[in-house]
């Protein structure tokens, strides 16, 4: 659901399934500039969301994922990380 109002932009991203893992609600917004144009500003609130993640969360909660396979992805992203770790 996206916001807009005079002097802010916000966005509030709601996942679909709630479990006891994921209660989370992302809310990323920005303040208006003074003379600044809405483009502008539309441009920093886009690169905000990108970076707070909030459309990637939204994407992964849009279907169900067995708590077997949140396991799995969790325990080779791990086995990433440790390579990543002893390759520095």
């Amino acid at each position: 659901m996206w916001g807009y109002t005079a002097r802010s932009l916000c966005a509030v991203s709601l996942p679909p399934r709630i479990t006891s893992l994921r209660r989370f609600v992302l809310a990323v917004g920005i303040k208006v500039r003074d003379k600044e144009s809405i483009d502008r500003a539309l441009r920093r609130f886009k690169r905000a969301v990108n970076r707070a993640r909030v459309l990637r969360i939204y994407r992964e909660n849009m279907a169900f994922t067995k708590p077997s396979e949140e396991r799995r992805l969790a325990r080779e992203q791990a086995s990433r990380n440790a390579r990543r770790r002893r390759n520095y």
